[in-house]
């Protein structure tokens, strides 16, 4: 790759990475035959030596070979985070076999859709969710399930406080969130056909009577499909990511090197395994690095607040409500983190005073370093962007990873690669080695451009902007960009200016359409709730007034306790526009 402007920026870390030709599988090998006795993962009290865990991984590739899964075939999820995941990832890419790991938060129509998409052969489904899943896949190509449970992997003395937990985060008797189906209360046990169920014990117990299997080189290459993600949040229908094994073992040795993860250090990350900051950082990069990841399969603020006291991580990664909530948990201020090497950020903009709070608590309590935020999308993986270590920029999401290019290309002609002076506002366009294969469906866009040199170039819908040092910052998602009178509007821009105000605790402006044409609405969540509305939007009018042009200044301003989230932990705009326009109707 040619020498480019932020490679400066660097410091130690190399501007390009020497990839080996491994499969996800090789990778475990790999750290399982030089760090044998490290723990790969803590879960429920439960610790697993890398040796321990590649024979378990070898025991129930034959165990999903006995069921007569073979490569090319699909087996689904859908568990919260748990060691059958990490097993599973492993164990289907030894036969060839491809993984996707629905959302454990999924409601029956979003697994209806998951399912006739992805089509899988078999799914992995925990017991909470088993009722529900069989309904629902009995009408499709689902020709078996295996029911886990989290007790499988949990120390004894763990398992009471799951059936606490589970208590807690209970789901409705159809096993998932929302109908079944609108017919599902009039149906009777004859009236559909269960897929055939076994336990995942038996499934190992299998697993451990099948003979040998062909060698991986005949059943899989590195170039191949591994992994299906779907996307989901703001980006309305899920839509399934190709990923290969090239594709997660770059992203995991490029994330190695902005650590550096070392042998036996300690990842806590509550990020769920379905989206790529989980299964590629909290699962293969903690894996190809030979450290332990704290697996937490359900969550409050104050469970995690106990999991870091108790366990001390090196690590932290989350999306920006993750810190925002543990801010607001008084124990975590009486935490010592002086055991903190680094703190990742990602998924949505991360409000300014929510990094200089958690920055600040991190230096009264013994450490020194600074939330990094990043860049990505699941069709890199993850993050393809970091803010150096050293040399952070404010409004900044970093600079490029080491062989992955980025730059800023007029938005429209997707054939267009042309890239735009530094400072001007265009798509973002990535190329690396950690670019998807493609959709799933071809039907879901032809999103990969290759240029007159060869390379592919994925042309991320993203709205931002570069510098001359090749700092990026990300502007807006297209879709929430629109023109008022004429002139282009850009609501994150806007959410970044309020957020900037002392008094606001999160902000999300949305486009609202009225009698007299769009406007644009302002829904503040204010640090303190019993501030008067009418002086804190005059306030805030006036802030705007300061800092924003006429026409980027919203119209009316709403107070709100807290902001609806998507199941990753982002904002949902999408619902804040709907609720607006509910009112407005």
């Amino acid at each position: 790759m040619n020498e480019r402007p932020w490679h400066r920026f660097y410091g130690d870390m190399p501007a390009t990475i020497d990839y080996p030709e491994n499969t996800l599988y090789d990778s475990l090998v790999e750290s399982a035959t030089s760090y044998p006795a490290y723990s790969v993962y803590d879960f429920l009290g439960h610790r697993r030596s890398y040796r321990s865990f590649l024979s378990e991984v070898k025991r129930v590739s034959r165990g999903l070979w006995a069921l007569g899964l073979r490569p090319g075939h699909r087996i689904c999820t859908l568990m919260p985070n748990s060691p059958h995941i990490m097993l599973l990832l492993y164990a289907a890419n030894r036969i060839g076999a491809v993984l996707s790991v629905f959302h454990a938060d999924s409601g029956s129509f979003e697994v209806n859709h998951l399912i006739a998409d992805f089509e899988p052969h078999w799914a992995v489904v925990s017991d909470e969710h088993l009722a529900g899943f069989q309904r629902v896949s009995s009408v499709g190509t689902v020709h078996g399930v295996l029911r886990a449970s989290l007790t499988d992997y949990a120390s004894k003395g763990r398992i009471q406080r799951l059936w606490r937990l589970r208590r807690r985060y209970s789901l409705d008797l159809e096993g998932l969130r929302g109908p079944v189906g609108l017919s599902s209360a009039a149906m009777t046990p004859g009236m559909y056909e269960l897929p055939p169920t076994f336990s995942w014990q038996s499934m190992t117990r299998l697993g451990a009577k099948q003979g040998d299997l062909p060698l991986q080189a005949e059943l899989h290459r590195p170039d191949e499909c591994a992994v299906v993600l779907y996307t989901g949040g703001t980006t309305g229908r899920p839509r399934g990511v190709m990923l290969s094994d090239r594709n997660l073992d770059a992203a995991a040795r490029q994330m190695q090197f902005q650590g550096p993860v070392l042998p036996g250090q300690r990842l806590l990350s509550v990020v769920p395994f379905s989206h790529g900051l989980g299964l590629g950082i909290s699962v293969h990069t903690v894996v190809v690095a030979a450290g332990e990841s704290t697996v937490v399969p359900h969550y409050t603020f104050r469970t995690v607040v106990r999991t870091f006291r108790r366990k001390r991580p090196d690590y932290l990664t989350g999306v920006p409500s993750f810190y925002a909530g543990l801010l607001l948990d008084r124990k975590f201020h009486r935490t010592r983190l002086d055991c903190l090497m680094a703190a990742f950020c990602g998924g949505d903009r991360l409000p300014a005073h929510v990094r200089d709070k958690f920055e600040i608590t991190v230096r009264r309590r013994g450490g020194a370093v600074p939330i990094r935020e990043g860049y990505g999308l699941t069709e890199t993986v993850t993050a393809c962007a970091t803010a150096p270590d050293d040399a952070n920029r404010s409004g900044s999401v970093g600079v490029p990873y080491p062989d992955t290019d980025i730059r800023i290309a007029a938005a429209g002609d997707a054939n267009d690669l042309q890239e735009l002076p530094a400072g001007e506002l265009g798509e973002i366009c990535v190329s690396g080695p950690t670019v998807m294969l493609g959709y799933w469906k071809p039907e879901d866009g032809a999103h990969i451009v290759v240029d007159a040199a060869g390379r592919r170039w994925l042309r991320t819908g993203d709205l931002g902007r570069m510098d001359g040092d090749g700092y990026l910052y990300f502007v807006e998602r297209t879709g929430r960009s629109a023109k008022l009178e004429g002139e282009a509007v850009y609501p994150g821009m806007v959410e970044d200016a309020l957020h900037m105000h002392p008094e606001v605790r999160q902000a999300c402006v949305a486009i609202r359409d009225t009698d007299d044409g769009a406007v644009l609405v302002a829904t503040v969540v204010p640090i303190d709730f019993d501030l008067d509305t009418e002086w804190m939007e005059t306030t805030l009018r006036n802030w705007c007034a300061q800092e924003l042009g006429e026409r980027q200044r919203p119209a009316k301003y709403v107070f709100a306790h807290s902001l609806p989230y998507t199941r990753l932990g982002v904002v949902d705009y999408r619902r804040v526009e709907a609720s607006l326009q509910a009112v407005n109707g």
